[in-house]
């Protein structure tokens, strides 16, 4: 199976972009997309509060 490592980019694109969102919806639901730890602490800086915080955090436990 082919894994594919997302970037902060490519998850915000991802979120709002739904034509994109399904395009990758497959691989998405397969589990073939991930994120590494310095690329969830990038994206979580952007949070503006602790509600956005814990929201991206579990997001993130689901991708």
């Amino acid at each position: 199976m082919l894994r594919y490592l997302v970037d902060s980019t490519a998850v915000r694109r991802l979120q709002r972009d739904p034509a994109l969102g399904d395009a990758w919806g497959h691989e998405t639901d397969e589990g073939s997309i991930g994120s590494c730890r310095p690329q969830r602490t990038e994206f979580r800086r952007s949070a503006r509060n602790l509600d956005e915080y814990d929201a991206m955090t579990d997001m993130f436990g689901a991708l």
